[in-house]
């Protein structure tokens, strides 16, 4: 009986080291991205919505606005989807509106956030924080910063790792 008993224990401890070894090989994440990507938005594959509250007519702080579009890699290559949210918070003449958009791509998300401001036709750069993820971009930090032309959208996105 005592011998059963030692050989028990002995399986018992054998089977919690083995389980414990499993639990911890191989379950480590990855670290979070470094580096940079580059992403477009072509502004035909871009769908824009404004909501105008009161006072209609007039742009106003409180105004919203959302973007949905598809994305593309640096060999324009369909590579996700931008679905962003923004809320006017300073009128024109100089327009500020706050927000925040999700990146969705084939190996996960990113998050951002931050201001867009309208400095003028020359300055068509904003630049946003990379405030999380998901997947391959899991605790994601970094900067994004966008560049508008005519035709197209350019997001670069620096992680900060």
């Amino acid at each position: 009986m005592q011998r059963l008993a030692v050989i028990i224990t002995a399986a018992c401890a054998a089977i919690v080291g083995v389980v414990a070894l499993v639990g911890s090989s191989g379950a480590q994440q990855p670290g979070p991205p470094t580096g940079t990507l580059e992403l477009v938005s072509l502004d035909r594959e871009t769908r824009f919505a404004f909501v105008d509250n009161p006072p209609r007519r007039r742009e106003r702080a409180g105004d919203l606005f959302m973007i949905n579009a598809r994305l593309r890699d640096g060999s324009k290559r369909p590579a996700g989807r931008l679905h962003a949210s923004f809320a006017e918070t300073q009128p024109p003449p100089r327009v500020v509106a706050q927000g925040s958009a999700t990146f969705i791509l084939g190996n996960g998300q990113i998050m951002v956030s931050g201001p867009i401001v309208d400095r003028g036709r020359n300055d068509r750069t904003d630049t946003f924080a990379v405030v999380g993820g998901s997947g391959a971009y899991t605790a994601a930090r970094g900067t994004m910063v966008t560049t508008e032309t005519r035709r197209r959208t350019r997001f670069v996105f620096t992680f900060a790792g």
